[in-house]
């Protein structure tokens, strides 16, 4: 299963890591360790099966988003392990062409 974050390539445009309650300019409350969200509400364009409660504040099912996440991890390695064949490829018709 292809996660679409990476089809189109912008999700990092889209959807910011933040601390809960920074974005709605409310300081998060003391927990005596960080934690970090997204905004439900630039989730939801995206993924709006993951919002489970349509009145504010919304809410995300984190849970159902980290299949999300690994997916789009093994899509970034895959896209990784192609470009790197690509530059070793091109390194080694370089290196021909150098010694010819």
């Amino acid at each position: 299963m292809t996660c679409g974050l990476l089809a189109g390539g912008h999700m990092n445009d889209q959807v910011q890591v933040e601390e809960p309650g920074r974005a709605a300019g409310r300081r998060p409350p003391e927990k005596g360790y960080e934690y970090y969200g997204v905004c439900a509400d630039q989730l939801d364009p995206l993924f709006p099966e993951l919002i489970y409660n349509r009145q504010r504040p919304f809410q995300i099912n984190y849970q159902e988003l980290i299949p999300v996440c690994i997916n789009a991890l093994k899509d970034l390695n895959a896209q990784n392990v192609a470009l790197g064949a690509k530059v070793d490829a091109l390194s080694s018709r370089l290196s021909a062409a150098n010694i010819a």
